[in-house]
């Protein structure tokens, strides 16, 4: 043989030789570093799926905390109400994730369990330690054998201020929890919790072999035991937190080695004939390739990392045509199209599609952007009729209107100081930043947008209004968050809308979303329970009669802290809210059993109460009614229901099938504020209504005024005319009064008439008009 294959030989059986070892060592070494890195994984596992299980803890406890801290179940408890109490539980524990809630005294009796059967014939606390330990420590929480199954057993103390009881809440730990808490975790094989029994361990929830339950380590050391069936795992233990005089339990997690050692036998499949290939082609041409390849290669990746890095300035292509040349080509290409790309994208971010201005995320920027304490002014300018407008002539003319429009502020703002910036931040709606200028500098500027706008759009033939309305926010009065401050100019401009200059500057009193008005929202159905709320009645007088027949009941709210809230402070807010329609139930049974009560004493009246357009919305409202007439044995004469003309207008044909269910049942109806609302007669003839109450702004002057006598006597036929009754409210003076029975009204209410009083003095009050009468039936007043 000669010495080039004996040369080629000897390095041929060199190689095989060197990579037969290597390979019998990898196998060694992987095999060892692959079940201490088994070892190692199943100990961070282990920590991560207790620190799932503590953080669940946690959450639980944190909840229930939460819920203690709840004035209205403190009350509950306190006042011993079962059925608030465990309702109140169940709905908390369905959010905080609890299958079982349980209200427990101070001495360890259960008294309340949201479990239903067999479940909630538990009378006695099971770990009374755990409660003396909720005690001490404001919260406490363990694993516990509940019916058998474990759970997590969360108990806080519920103070007020002293200990009244304690809230526990019971988070079953079954197979399909252990799932949810090992995905969470990452846990890889399988895990389980395990019990302490004079048999020694036994597992409780998972799915871990008995055979290796009884085999895990009790040091918490993770180690390679072979179950029964042969089967090699890796398995460690932990103890959990559990009550003194409760069980003891560990979790256990149960990696099988085959999983572990699964990557490396492919691996050693690939590597084999992988290395003999590459034993070839190292002898054949691993010079050649090694020159050929690895610079170009070097310079890709390099670029690769620029174009991570977001560099997609790159050096000319390859100068190459193999497959590496083109692939250098494709990579700089595949650069430029993501630079362009992303500067589209980045444009689109941050400008309205329709008129190319910078949108709501830009102006923010520049808000952002602007001196804290540095004076400016965002001006909110919107186009009151877009809705109309978008009807009328479609969206693709609107987006020309759109385009104009933007056209005509920059037109009219070039002028403006310190560069102004100008954005469209809603559909039709456009922000202004005045940089550096004051009050009147921003109204002048508003005004004179809103000029700008007064002339038409033109297209063609066609003619729009396009009606300006700007409200203002300045800088730093009214804030300097940029979101805050496009909602407080967004807030003017609301309030601009319809009035007479179409400009508004922001007004802390009147933001619906301040501080206070949230405070008094949530105080609202607080209070409907604490009896904070009261009814007055005013006196209804009958003009032919001489006499009282009636009252209306008027709400009064008296706050713990402000005093006296009047309704029209609350009212819109109730209304805003949805508690109108639980404080219009509390006025309708409060006003029938004031009736109740003044028939028992032999007096005759009827009690009307106001209806709000929320209350129209309810279902069942008439059957309520019937209802509670049944229950306080009155007649539907006994109650005259007030609707305001805007409720009827609202949602009229919603509002006329409520009124004729209330109608059927026999019950008078009333419209209130008649004459300032914006009803028509067309609606007003299809009204199951008996009376109209003629608003006071037309009745306070009625003696002085000739404009309001005319408008007066001219309703009051009207309503005789179309048959019904007529209510002059705000009668103020004697003067007045005279003329509304000159005029044939058939009832006054008003100051002069009586005032709003308590229900005890009412009787008074008729005794008084009755006896005025009775003396002299030509005299008008006492």
């Amino acid at each position: 043989m000669r010495f080039g294959p004996r040369l080629f030989l000897f390095f041929a059986v060199t190689l095989l030789a060197i990579q037969g070892v290597t390979i019998a060592a990898i196998q060694l070494l992987l095999r060892d570093t692959l079940m201490d890195d088994g070892k190692a994984q199943v100990t961070a596992a282990e920590g991560r799926f207790v620190r799932q299980m503590l953080d669940l803890q946690e959450h639980l406890a944190e909840g229930v905390r939460l819920l203690t801290l709840d004035f209205a179940l403190r009350q509950a408890i306190a006042d011993r109400d079962a059925a608030t109490v465990v309702s109140a539980l169940r709905n908390h524990g369905h959010r905080v994730g609890a299958s079982r809630m349980l209200l427990v005294a101070p001495n360890g009796n259960i008294d309340g369990d949201t479990a239903r059967g067999p479940a909630s014939e538990m009378t006695t606390f099971p770990y009374p330690a755990l409660l003396a330990l909720a005690a001490e420590e404001e919260r406490a929480g363990s694993v516990a054998l509940i019916g058998g199954q474990p759970v997590w057993l969360v108990a806080v103390p519920v103070m007020a201020p002293d200990l009244i009881a304690y809230v526990a809440a019971v988070l079953p730990l079954d197979d399909a929890a252990l799932m949810r808490l090992r995905s969470l975790a990452g846990v890889p094989g399988r895990i389980g919790i395990a019990a302490l029994t004079p048999e020694g361990w036994r597992g409780v929830a998972g799915g871990i072999e008995a055979g290796v339950m009884r085999r895990i380590p009790e040091d918490g050391t993770p180690r390679a035991i072979t179950s029964p069936g042969g089967e090699e795992t890796i398995a460690t233990s932990r103890l959990l937190p559990t009550p003194q005089d409760g069980e003891v339990f560990r979790v256990v997690l149960d990696y099988p080695l085959s999983e572990v050692l699964r990557h490396y036998e492919r691996m050693f499949l690939v590597l084999v004939p992988t290395l003999g290939v590459g034993l070839l082609a190292t002898l054949a041409g691993a010079m050649v390739i090694s020159r050929g390849v690895s610079r170009p290669i070097e310079i890709l990746a390099r670029w690769t990392r620029h174009i991570a890095e977001g560099d997609y300035t790159l050096a000319s292509p390859l100068r190459r045509t193999d497959e590496l040349g083109q692939l250098s080509g494709a990579l700089s290409f595949m650069a430029s199209a993501i630079a362009e790309r992303e500067e589209q994208i980045r444009h689109q971010a941050t400008h309205d599609p329709v008129t190319g201005l910078g949108n709501r995320l830009a102006i923010i920027t520049v808000i952002d952007a602007h001196s804290a304490n540095a004076p400016g002014a965002v001006l909110m300018i919107g186009l009151s009729r877009w809705r109309d407008i978008i009807s009328a002539v479609g969206r693709t003319v609107g987006d020309r209107v759109l385009c104009d429009a933007a056209r005509r502020i920059i037109a009219s703002l070039e002028a403006a100081p310190a560069d102004p910036t100008i954005a469209a931040i809603g559909e039709s709606t456009f922000a202004v930043l005045l940089r550096g200028q004051g009050r009147a500098t921003a109204i002048s500027t508003a005004a004179r947008l809103i000029t700008v706008f007064d002339t038409p759009y033109q297209e063609g033939e066609l003619t729009i209004d396009t009606p300006l309305a700007a409200g203002i926010a300045m800088l730093p009065d009214h804030g300097t968050d940029s979101v805050q401050l496009l909602r407080r100019a967004e807030i003017a401009l609301l309030a601009a809308i319809g009035t007479e200059t179409r400009l508004a500057v922001y007004r802390p009193d009147a933001d619906p979303h301040r501080a206070e008005q949230l405070s008094l929202m949530s105080d609202l159905r607080v209070g409907l329970t604490r009896g904070e709320f009261r009814l007055l009645f005013q006196p209804k007088l009958d003009l032919k009669e001489g006499r009282i027949t009636g009252a209306e009941a008027l709400v009064r709210w008296h706050h713990p802290v402000r005093g006296l809230v009047m309704p029209d402070d609350f009212i819109p807010l109730a209304e805003g809210t949805g508690n109108i329609q639980h404080l219009t139930r509390w006025a309708l049974r409060q006003g029938l059993t004031q009736v109740r009560d003044w028939l028992d004493q032999g007096v005759t009246a009827r009690v009307s109460i106001n209806l709000s357009v929320r209350d129209l919305a309810i279902g069942g409202l008439a059957a309520g009614i019937a209802k509670l007439l049944t229950e306080f044995g009155l007649t539907a004469r006994s109650l005259v229901l007030e609707i305001t003309e805007s409720a009827i207008m609202g949602e009229p044909d919603a509002a006329i099938a409520v009124m004729r269910q209330l109608d059927q049942l026999g019950i008078d109806l009333a419209i209130d504020d008649f004459g300032v609302g914006q009803s028509s007669l067309a609606y007003l003839r299809r009204l199951p209504v008996k009376e109209i109450k003629l608003d006071k702004a037309f009745v306070r002057k009625l003696a002085d005024s000739p404009d309001d006598r005319a408008i007066v006597q001219s309703v009051i036929e009207l309503g005789h005319n179309l048959g019904y009754h007529v209510t002059a409210e705000g009668v103020e003076d004697a003067a007045s009064l005279n003329l509304l029975r000159v005029y044939g009204c058939d009832h006054a209410q008003g100051y002069f008439v009586g005032i709003p009083e308590p229900a005890g003095s009412f009787p008074d009050v008729i005794a008084f008009w009755n006896g005025v009468r009775t003396a002299n039936m030509t005299k008008a007043v006492p």
